[in-house]
């Protein structure tokens, strides 16, 4: 996996760090809940980054912008992510092409400064991302953001990932798990004038640590 360090734009990390009130832990993960994350791109959210068993009452996920481009057959909810073709490491500001033959090539430079371009010559697919995050559990790993609703033709695609993320508790769901319905009692974060959040979850609702 090629290591970029562009976070946003400008190579910082952004954190968001997750307190939850010890009156609620108990019933969170006595009724199976995951803490859920996604990140917002081409203006909206599709898969589920990260789903986690393992918090605690305080919890810090981080990220930086270190991406892999992919194509998928199909975008299907409540579906795990399936990549069909291979990945490629990419960085915003570059470009990869698909091929006729589904082969995607290696990341050249192209296209706007703040998106990942697909340069497709294969044919309906659609334009998948995946992005590193240090989630709960520990580790660096390459998640699904990303996979576009509808299938792209030959052309190309941009993706414009934004450091703004949905957090929320659920049960039943995995990480990479595609989706297309609001999720319930979800709170959105905002980092793109900022490097770092907090949020506290006290009695079933979401509020600013004070």
């Amino acid at each position: 996996m090629s290591q970029h360090d562009l976070s946003g734009i400008n190579g910082i990390s952004k954190q968001v760090t997750i307190e939850i009130d010890v009156g609620d832990l108990g019933m969170l993960r006595g009724g199976n809940y995951s803490l859920c994350i996604a990140r917002k791109v081409e203006g909206g959210y599709g898969v589920v980054w990260d789903a986690s068993r393992q918090f605690i009452h305080t919890n810090r996920i981080s990220w930086k912008s270190e991406f892999e481009l992919f194509g998928a057959h199909k975008f299907v909810d409540g579906i795990g992510v399936t990549s069909g073709t291979n990945r490629q490491p990419v960085r915003l500001g570059e470009q990869c092409v698909l091929d006729a033959n589904g082969r995607l090539g290696r990341a050249s430079p192209g296209g706007p400064a703040t998106e990942i371009t697909l340069v497709n010559q294969y044919g309906p697919i659609h334009a998948g991302l995946s992005q590193s995050l240090d989630g709960i559990g520990g580790g660096q790993r390459m998640l699904p953001i990303h996979v576009a609703p509808r299938a792209s033709a030959i052309g190309q695609v941009g993706l414009t990932p934004t450091d703004t993320v949905l957090v929320w508790f659920e049960q039943n769901i995995s990480t990479a798990t595609m989706f297309s319905k609001a999720r319930p009692k979800a709170v959105e974060i905002d980092l793109s004038r900022t490097n770092a959040a907090a949020l506290l979850y006290r009695n079933g609702s979401w509020s600013t640590p004070g």
